[in-house]
């Protein structure tokens, strides 16, 4: 019987860092990418009258029913068949992501999500991410969402032009051959050069953000009702980045306290969105008020541990999704797995790998 499900992808460091963690501390925990599905899996769902429904996953088999939690990592869309008539690809597109929502949505219905299908919506709906944080009682940074290029001039202009632009996704592009390399959309500092372009502006909606000045940036980890806080400081030559993903290099981490206020507030926001994990981000103001910038519920979270092995992010992740509480707290007595011990294993298992003979297959 499978304990644990973990919905990634092969690649995720973070699903093969928790599925060592929980293999290591003996649990049930396997990997399912249902990226695979339709080209090399099937999965099937009945009903029938007086009879809970059923759903089969092949391969797998019946190896994967009674999970406990089901960690709802993140995914892939489904992959089409290399051999499907083009004409039939856009049908079979659809399909295949009405099906594969449809499975998640009825599947493992005693189990703890982490977090439901429905709910992770969140992580691009930023307008409702905006609008439920005001409700409960979060102060947000002036936001505008827009592709009308009169709207966003005239955002620019009220706020002197202390405006970010940011978008809903983070994507990746590759370099010409000019500009080689791999290009992220980080949040960026809007000109008013930025705004000459109306065509432009008006092909592609932005996020276009009050920019405010910040002593410094908190990320909060919230795993059923275990917090993780660290307080986010940059070097003073990386002051002009306004987004410390893009110069981590001048990024300072140290552990902050949550205070009580914080914490209500963060509790009552996934109550109200029906997720029990998230990754909040918010900014501290020079005049000390605190800014909700947004919350990941798909975040990552084992960087921090890379900064400050102190913060037990992976064994409390691993101990959460075992435990199937939603009222989760982290006991931190006991043997503690740690994410430098999982990096370390990676090195180990990837040597391994490569010093197999045609053949061999290291085991790990």
């Amino acid at each position: 019987m499978c304990r644990i499900v973990v919905v990634s992808h092969a690649q995720d460091i973070h699903a093969d860092a928790i599925l060592w963690g929980l293999r290591t501390a003996g649990h049930e925990a396997v990997l399912w990418q249902p990226h695979l599905f339709p080209a090399a899996a099937a999965l099937s769902i009945s009903f029938a009258q007086d009879e809970a429904a059923r759903h089969g996953i092949k391969p797998g088999g019946s190896g994967w029913a009674g999970a406990k939690t089901v960690w709802n990592r993140r995914s892939l869309p489904p992959r089409l068949p290399a051999d499907l008539d083009p004409r039939d690809r856009e049908f079979a597109e659809t399909e295949s992501a009405q099906h594969l929502a449809g499975f998640l949505s009825t599947a493992w219905p005693d189990a703890l999500w982490v977090n439901p299908p429905a709910a992770t919506a969140f992580d691009i709906n930023k307008p409702l991410q905006l609008r439920l944080a005001q409700e409960i009682g979060f102060r947000i940074p002036a936001t505008l969402f827009s592709n009308s290029p009169r709207e966003i001039s005239a955002f620019f202009d009220a706020h002197d032009g202390n405006v970010v632009y940011k978008s809903y996704r983070k994507e990746r592009w590759s370099g010409e051959r000019d500009q080689p390399g791999t290009f992220v959309n980080h949040t960026a500092v809007l000109s008013r050069e930025d705004l000459a372009d109306e065509r432009m502006l008006a092909r592609c909606p932005g996020i276009f953000q009050q920019r405010l000045a910040p002593a410094y940036e908190l990320r909060v980890t919230v795993m059923g009702d275990q917090f993780f806080c660290v307080r986010i400081d940059v070097s003073d030559d990386a002051r002009h980045v306004p987004d410390w993903r893009g110069d981590t290099l001048g990024m300072r981490l140290s552990i902050h306290a949550t205070g009580e206020s914080l914490r209500d507030l963060c509790q009552a926001y996934m109550a109200r969105a029906g997720i029990v994990f998230g990754c909040f981000d918010f900014i501290v103001a020079s005049s000390g008020e605190t800014y909700f910038l947004e919350v990941n519920p798909m975040g990552q979270f084992l960087w921090i541990e890379h900064h400050l092995p102190d913060l037990p992010l992976l064994d409390a992740m691993c101990a959460f999704l075992v435990s199937g509480d939603r009222r989760f707290v982290h006991d931190r007595h006991g043997k503690r797995l740690a994410f430098a011990d999982y990096l370390l294993s990676r090195e180990v298992r990837s040597r391994e790998t490569a010093n197999a003979g045609p053949g061999e297959r290291a085991v790990g």
